[in-house]
């Protein structure tokens, strides 16, 4: 089943809840085009734009195939729940990786992060993201309190999350990063 929706060209649609929370939420849903055609079974199409020309529009296909091949496949629930978890862990320019907590309201809050982060990075064999993640953790501490927490209250056993994190990274990554000081 298809449906759509034409507006009349300067319609302005106002997202409420965006407005509310401060973002930008006016948008007037330019279309300058569509494109429809028809495919049978086992066809595909390949649809590129850019503003710059390309050298060779035949290797398109290659550069397709390639960047399909860097994806992970979602062929069931698991695959898909894996997927999903690892767009969680966001590195930043300036080399920090952190989980993202309601995103895009939201920044890393310390205890959300190291609850989240076994199942987000341990269980998928992340153990590099996962101390990545934890020396962010560590290096944005303010007084011996995990940041980004709304209370005191709230993050009182954020420290107990973050041991319980750490104890579980393999011994062998801990001891490459930090020295067999750390590792009993």
């Amino acid at each position: 089943m298809r449906s759509s929706c034409r507006l009349p060209t300067g319609t302005i649609i106002s997202n409420t809840p965006e407005i509310e929370r401060g973002y930008e939420g006016d948008e007037d849903l330019l279309t300058t085009g569509y494109f429809e055609l028809s495919l049978g079974r086992r066809q595909s199409v390949i649809f590129s734009a850019s503003v710059e020309a390309i050298p060779d529009p035949a290797a398109i296909g290659g550069m397709f195939a390639e960047a399909l091949s860097a994806r992970s496949r979602k062929v069931d629930f698991l695959s898909c729940l894996r997927h999903s978890a690892r767009q969680f862990v966001v590195r930043r320019q300036d080399g920090r990786a952190e989980v993202l907590a309601g995103y895009p309201w939201y920044g890393q809050i310390g205890r959300q992060t190291l609850v989240a982060l076994p199942g987000i990075a341990l269980e998928q064999g992340r153990t590099e993201d996962c101390l990545d993640v934890l020396d962010t953790v560590v290096r944005g501490r303010r007084d011996g309190m995990f940041t980004g927490s709304f209370s005191a209250a709230e993050a009182a056993d954020a420290p107990l999350w973050f041991s319980g994190c750490f104890s579980s990274c393999s011994g062998r990554w801990v001891r490459r990063r930090y020295g067999s000081a750390t590792v009993s």
